[in-house]
């Protein structure tokens, strides 16, 4: 769903505009969450959808660019 979200924004008049996916991966067994699954809540059924706090902390572990995505700089 991230990719048809991502590619129904591309405006090819604007080839400059990033467009950009961001892959969480959560860790479950920590004593403290700054997440929590709101899936049950979601208007959308069957989509897994996560609330993340404001105050969390990320870590890129990996940037990889998608070579079907026409890039320019």
């Amino acid at each position: 769903m991230a990719k048809f979200y991502r590619d129904a924004k591309y405006d090819p008049n604007n080839p400059n505009q990033p467009l950009v996916i961001f892959e969480f991966m959560l860790d479950q067994q920590l004593a403290t969450r700054p997440f929590a699954d709101i899936s049950e809540l979601s208007v959308h059924q069957g989509e897994d959808e996560v609330l993340i706090d404001i105050g969390a902390v990320f870590r890129v572990d990996k940037v990889k660019k998608e070579k079907s995505m026409l890039i320019r700089y």
